[in-house]
């Protein structure tokens, strides 16, 4: 019974705010609810949309964050402009605790369904296999913290048993077929 408006009023006034950027043509922008990502050819054009952006509302300022070490966080990534690629690799606020519920309690769907999503979003933003591994060992580091010390070990042999089992498997490709 209801919905939350806040949400709905943030997408409506960043729609709003944003318009005046989408027309300077960043290369590339991203906005999730009132987080924004914007990517320009020069710092000048970078600090001409954040003026932009701020520029639409008396009341509302936005703030950005600076690169530390070349990396970026956006969201639950860190980005960062390597030549021409965009690297990614996960990432955690300094704020963040990292708690997720405890092995021990008694819920056992969702202690698997937590362990596992955290280590396939570990997996999946990322863009290098430097990244990949660094991200998984804080997704380690993590469950490992909050007592899922067999859970590890039985995911890895039940991963590494998959993986050999694979390794000499065709695989098959469905092509539909127009006529």
């Amino acid at each position: 019974m209801g919905q939350r408006l806040a949400p709905v009023l943030a997408r409506s006034f960043m729609a709003k705010i944003e318009a005046p950027v989408l027309e300077y043509l960043p290369l590339l922008y991203c906005r999730y609810i009132d987080d924004c990502f914007i990517v320009c050819a020069t710092q000048e054009e970078v600090d001409a949309c954040f003026g932009l952006l701020n520029s639409q509302s008396e009341h509302i300022k936005l703030t950005r964050e600076k690169p530390t070490g070349y990396w970026l966080p956006f969201l639950n990534v860190q980005v960062r402009l390597q030549g021409d690629m965009i690297v990614t690799k996960w990432y955690g606020k300094k704020s963040n605790k990292n708690i997720i519920v405890h092995y021990h309690s008694a819920h056992p769907f969702y202690k698997r369904a937590v362990v596992r999503n955290m280590f396939r979003t570990a997996k999946k933003v990322c863009t290098g296999e430097d990244e990949r591994k660094e991200s998984i060992k804080m997704a380690h580091d993590i469950a490992w913290s909050n007592g899922y010390y067999n859970f590890l070990q039985q995911s890895y042999r039940l991963v590494t048993s998959l993986e050999s089992s694979r390794k000499g498997a065709n695989i098959r490709s469905v092509f539909p077929v127009l006529t």
